[in-house]
């Protein structure tokens, strides 16, 4: 761990982060604990602070960079469905203690009908959460835009000069579309701090992250990668020409020479065909010699061990 002058870069935080509380996750029918916690960020908060960063509070934005990177109804539904959904009575007259789709309106179920909004606020969520894994409750909205406040204050930062800035999310953000949320994250965290640069003067952007992020930017960029991040960046005209660019890990021996340090707490599949859990995690393992493991779903060689991001 660095010593108290070795971490200088800012760390961005806001404690509206710990309110959203997800109360679980339905996977596969079956509602669980859940995966994305606030002890998560309390853990990463907790390393940051000793390695000697120094915290700064997130400050409260407008809409306006939200909005170009968003569509409204999606704004506007996390903005509101919690407390529709308690004046309704999902809470009081059916147990139902959190926001969670009843139905998708997919291509299917449409039938090359158009899409309508439902007056039946259960049905509703569905046009917008694309999963059954994301729910809202009673403090998540203000946890969900402070995150975005996060993303956008660390960018304020490096506006005005700052070499680098640590914006710590929470809610995550990269799974989260112009339009739907899922994948534990709600507004994309990356695309609103990438639009808030431009807007500051920078030319270029380059966003290092992953697959589903880089579909939200696609929106707002002319991107390079077919992702989540990309899609939110690519509707926003004045970011023609920016990259997202997917983040890479080591491949080869420095990827291959790694050893399980953790199992995944959802032992349901089987493992790879060498006896290593599908979703194990991996840590580099000092001075190991190379080897492959062959995919569990593919059987080819992968260029990095498989990981989930179910695994903890």
């Amino acid at each position: 761990m660095p010593s108290a002058a070795g971490l200088t870069i800012p760390v961005v935080w806001s404690e509206e982060c710990l309110r959203h509380e997800p109360g679980g996750e339905v996977w596969l029918g079956v509602r669980e604990r859940g995966t994305e916690l606030p002890e998560r960020a309390e853990a990463i908060l907790a390393a940051l602070r000793t390695a000697g960063a120094a915290v700064v509070p997130a400050v409260a934005h407008d809409d306006e960079v939200l909005r170009a990177v968003h569509d409204d109804a999606l704004i506007e539904h996390l903005r509101t469905v919690w407390a529709e959904w308690e004046a309704r009575g999902y809470v009081s007259g059916h147990g139902r203690d959190r926001v969670l789709p009843y139905v998708f309106p997919t291509a299917g179920m449409l039938a090359g009908l158009p899409l309508r909004s439902p007056a039946a606020t259960h049905a509703r969520v569905g046009r917008f959460c694309y999963d059954t894994m994301t729910l809202v409750g009673p403090g998540s909205r203000e946890a969900i835009r402070a995150a975005a406040d996060a993303a956008q204050t660390a960018a304020d930062l490096v506006a005005v000069g700052a070499r680098a800035a640590y914006a710590l999310c929470r809610p995550p953000g990269h799974h989260a579309g112009p339009g739907a949320y899922g994948g534990w994250c709600y507004l994309n965290n990356a695309a609103v701090a990438a639009e808030a640069l431009r807007r500051t003067g920078a030319q270029r952007v380059a966003i290092s992250t992953s697959t589903r992020t880089t579909a939200t930017a696609r929106r707002r960029f002319s991107t390079t990668a077919p992702t989540s991040t990309t899609a939110a960046c690519t509707s926003i005209p004045a970011l023609a020409g920016s990259r997202i660019m997917p983040a890479t890990q080591p491949s080869g021996a420095a990827a291959q020479a790694r050893e399980p340090t953790a199992t995944c707490r959802w032992p349901r599949e089987p493992a790879t065909p060498d006896g290593w859990p599908h979703s194990t995690c991996y840590a580099p393992r000092p001075g190991a010699a190379a080897s492959t493991r062959p995919s569990f779903r593919s059987g080819s060689t992968p260029p990095r061990p498989i990981r989930r991001a179910r695994c903890r």
